[in-house]
């Protein structure tokens, strides 16, 4: 099964979520608030430790730490590993993109300020912020402004990373850690950095703004280059850094995010990294000039996705591939649905030779020529397939690519802000439909899915042959639960905890590679098994009551 005759059935390619989970975790929670001490045990709200890195120290596998209001001046770095069902979550009292609901409790620092070396984080709720020196300073809101303030202030911003993943020169593979709904201001270099084959991470809902505020001398360069927004991988060219030659950071999903750097790429994808997400984020404010080939978004890596984002306002180029040789132009990349404005080079620069994917759907002003160097197509063509995945060309459903295969049950599309699918029956019998190929073998399928009930089981299909043979993925009474049918008869291959709200949509991700199973929530890995039974099938939606179905991904894995 080739990769165009997957995205066949969902033309933008998209991996979407609005929260992570709740999950249930027996290890106590801890407290900490600048009025504090770290001879307290921090476990009540009345007896709080003083810092994070406090915190950080005794945390365990499911422990949360609730930052209380208030400046902490550290530079905190993780101690241990939490796990898939129970991270270790750092969660702060603020919420929301408004800087005015911001800066309740805020983390100082410079350098490498919060540093990442284990799996299964999650940071939610604070605010990061590098430049302390320049807190109540006049920010510009343009581009005409920002070299002039970032000259003004040379004397008193500090070099540093606001929040950096795989910042011991020893770890690696680091996976599961979570940023969502937090607020980044003013890196002197990159502000969120992953490297040393960092996979399944995921940065999301937030505000990341003002990187790479710290001048550096070059002879050959810009002075403020080093500014991007989201930096994955590591360059070939940087040999004093590990896993240089070899770092395959991958699956990592940057969404719905506001990024306006004010310096150079919103995200960085560097050569030998793949599989990389960027979707429906705002990304602006470029401010490397042409000359030193600035862009928006850099992709030297192979087969990362662009999808549905804002892509405008930059002195140089929007969208740039690239690579160091020969030996890293794999190609690959995609850029589906994105709307690109107000560039100085042309839109999308492509200086690679290997073939990209799928370029379609993207909208283009005048400002700027579409494309230069090698061809990647029609880049606003109607990408093809069934129609959009977020339903929006249906006034039924099921309709176009997708059939119900199983069960009679009332579907039809429902307005929620964007069109999606619901099943409408209460009862409790088995409904599914499903899309693709009978002959599909090896993929991964997501979707957004909002469950009705917790006590009923919603979720997604895959392998589908006919009602009594098919593996499912799917949220039940407070788990995650990943089963086949075979012959007709349901056996569970993994089961994890878990509390789903009914309000709120989840993205569920099942892969099928092989004989190897694995079900993900909002980009990290969940549950998993393995099973011979089937070996290809549709993918497609399973419900058993009330459930809503949305912005639908099927890509192989």
């Amino acid at each position: 099964m080739n990769r165009s005759a997957i995205l066949s059935l969902r033309p933008g390619r998209v991996l979407a979520a609005l929260a992570l989970l709740p999950f249930l975790a027996s290890a106590a929670p801890l407290y900490v608030s600048p009025s504090g001490s770290d001879s307290n045990a921090g476990t009540s709200a009345s007896a709080p430790l003083k810092t994070l890195q406090a915190a950080l120290d005794k945390a365990t596998a499911g422990t949360t730490i609730n930052l209380a209001a208030g400046t902490y001046r550290e530079r905190p770095t993780t101690k241990r590993a939490g796990t898939a069902t129970a991270p270790i979550t750092i969660k702060g009292p603020e919420t929301g993109k408004a800087r005015s609901g911001r800066y309740k409790a805020v983390l100082f620092g410079t350098g490498r300020i919060f540093n990442i070396d284990h799996s299964h984080y999650v940071l939610e709720g604070f605010t990061i912020d590098g430049q302390e020196k320049l807190l109540n300073a006049s920010w510009p809101t343009s581009l005409s402004g920002v070299s002039a303030f970032k000259d003004a202030n040379t004397g008193v911003v500090a070099d540093g990373r606001l929040i950096y993943i795989g910042s011991s020169e020893t770890s690696r593979d680091i996976t599961g850690v979570v940023i969502r709904d937090m607020f980044l201001n003013g890196a002197g270099g990159e502000c969120i950095r992953m490297r040393s084959n960092a996979h399944h991470n995921e940065i999301a809902n937030s505000v990341i703004q003002w990187c790479g505020l710290y001048a550096k001398s070059s002879s050959d360069g810009y002075r403020y280059h080093n500014g991007e927004g989201v930096y994955i991988g590591t360059s070939p060219k940087s040999t004093d850094q590990p896993m240089y030659a070899n770092d395959t950071s991958s699956f990592n999903n940057v969404r719905d995010n506001t990024i306006h750097t004010y310096g150079s790429e919103c995200l960085n994808v560097k050569e030998n990294a793949h599989d990389n997400t960027f979707a429906r984020n705002d990304c602006r404010y470029n401010d490397e000039p042409l000359e030193y080939l600035g862009s928006l978004v850099e992709l030297r890596g192979h087969h990362n996705v662009l999808d549905s984002n804002v892509l405008a306002v930059s002195r140089s180029y929007a969208l740039k591939m690239k690579s160091d040789s020969d030996a890293y132009d794999l190609g690959g990349n995609s850029a589906t649905n994105n709307t690109f404005q107000q560039a100085t080079g042309a839109f999308i620069r492509n200086d690679n030779d290997a073939a990209q994917a799928t370029f379609c759907g993207n909208t283009f002003d005048t400002t700027a020529p579409v494309v230069t160097g090698t061809s990647v197509g029609t880049p606003t063509a109607p990408c093809a397939g069934p129609g959009p995945d977020n339903f929006e060309s249906y006034t039924s459903f099921p309709a176009g690519g997708w059939t119900n295969a199983s069960g009679n049950g009332t579907w039809a599309i429902v307005t929620d802000g964007t069109k999606a699918a619901r099943q409408q029956s209460t009862s409790s019998a088995t409904y599914i439909v499903t899309g693709g190929q009978a002959t599909w073998a090896n993929y991964s399928y997501s979707a957004r899915v909002k469950t009705g009930s917790t006590s009923i089981r919603n979720g997604l299909v895959a392998r589908y042959v006919d009602g009594n043979n098919f593996y499912f993925l799917v949220l039940h009474n407070g788990n995650l639960v990943l089963n086949k049918k075979v012959a007709g008869s349901t056996t569970t291959l993994q089961t994890v905890p878990f509390t789903a709200s009914t309000s709120t949509f989840y993205t569920l991700t099942l892969t099928v590679s092989g004989t190897s199973l694995q079900g993900f929530v909002d980009g990290v890995l969940r549950v998993q098994g393995t099973d011979t039974s089937l070996t290809a099938g549709k993918p497609g939606f399973y419900a058993t009551g009330v459930a809503t179905y949305d912005d639908v991904r099927v890509t192989s894995p």
